[in-house]
């Protein structure tokens, strides 16, 4: 049995070695490819490690803030009524994200003297 292409007449022995050839080709490209991921790795994961480190010490920053702020928080909860009142600009209860940051400044400095900044 003979096959017909574009470029003649070829045994199935000369289709089956082209065949061949072209999948060692792509085997080939895969090789270099994968090769070149290989050589690649090891910077990745340096640059991984360090952005690791980053975020670790963002982390460690975050919370130390939240320790700072959950102390302020548990102070200004535990202070006088008279500078809560302060605080509010009407009867509603007291969130710290409605009041402005210079007046829990301000209460702070006045109201809690041990606040730790």
């Amino acid at each position: 049995m003979t096959w017909v292409t574009a470029t003649g007449r070829h045994s199935p022995r000369t289709m089956t070695i082209s065949i061949l050839m072209l999948r060692a080709r792509a085997a080939e490209e895969e090789v270099t490819l994968l090769r070149r991921r290989l050589q690649r790795g090891p910077r990745r994961v340096q640059t991984l490690e360090e952005k690791l480190l980053e975020t670790k010490g963002q982390l460690a920053q975050a919370i130390s803030q939240n320790e700072k702020l959950t102390f302020t928080l548990q102070t200004a909860r535990s202070t006088s009524p008279t500078c809560v009142r302060r605080w509010r600009s009407s009867r509603s209860p007291v969130r710290l994200r409605d009041v402005p940051r210079h007046q829990l400044t301000t209460a702070r400095s006045t109201c809690s003297p041990a606040v730790a900044r």
